[in-house]
């Protein structure tokens, strides 16, 4: 798994499964599909990436072992239901350009260090991320991360992302996302919000519960000197959300 024989892809030194057409992958709560190393034993980082740029439908399905487990850069949909993620070295996934829709459900990310989910997406693209559970460790850096010049905009709801003890449970840097319904425990930040983001933070009936955490919602400007507070780009709006027993709200 440590080599690419035929140097292609964008890892030429790591294996990669690289989706032109349409990849399907229907597993079951009961014949689970797996993707990982054959290693003895497997590490961390052993194979790059499921690289997406056509259409690809996953369930039930186990990615393991690699550095960024899923790596989508497609024009097309794709979809990813009930699978699991871990052992991956840099993130767990990443969405990147301009897909017409990608919709991540059910799922389960163990951030054994570096990131769950990667957010880069342009503001077009219909991106959602719903009812998952994002656990992280004293290694791990965010369970969410959106970013980048594209604006992404992307829905992330109904989550419970915990234990990012020296990260974020997600941090928005870029775009508008909604955020809304998540629980966000136990971790460094439960929301951050910088750079040029100006996402939206609950909504009536829909608010987050961010508990337990050591900065509840934090807000940081960019800005340098007498810059601020004219020269901020970033704002945002959080209503109807239960922010309670954080070292700072």
């Amino acid at each position: 798994a440590w080599s690419d024989a035929g140097n292609l892809g964008i890892d030429p030194a790591r294996v990669e499964l690289i989706v032109d057409g349409d990849l399907q992958a229907p597993g079951s709560m009961y014949h689970i599909i797996s993707i990982h190393s054959a290693e003895n034993p497997p590490h961390e980082g052993d194979w790059a990436f499921i690289h997406i740029n056509g259409t690809a439908t996953l369930s039930w399905v186990e990615i393991r072992d690699s550095q960024f487990g899923i790596r989508a850069q497609s024009y097309d949909s794709w979809t990813a239901d009930h699978c699991t993620f871990l052992d991956n070295s840099v993130t767990d996934m990443q969405i990147d350009d301009s897909p017409s829709s990608a919709s991540v459900t059910n799922c389960t990310f163990d951030v054994e260090s570096g990131r769950g989910v990667d957010i880069t997406s342009s503001a077009g693209a219909l991106v959602y991320l719903q009812y998952n559970t994002i656990t992280g460790n004293s290694l791990s850096t965010y369970g969410i991360r959106i970013y980048g010049s594209n604006d992404p905009s992307p829905a992330i709801a109904g989550n419970t992302i915990t234990g990012f003890s020296t990260g974020y449970g997600i941090s928005a840097e870029a775009g508008t996302a909604a955020i809304t319904d998540n629980n966000i425990l136990d971790s460094m930040t439960g929301i951050y919000v910088t750079g040029s983001a100006t996402p939206i933070i609950g909504t009536l009936n829909l608010g987050n519960l961010i508990t337990g955490n050591e900065n509840g919602i934090d807000i940081k400007c960019l800005a340098q000197g007498g810059d601020c507070p004219n020269g901020c780009l970033v704002s945002a709006v959080a209503r109807y959300n239960i922010i309670a027993n954080n070292t700072c709200g």
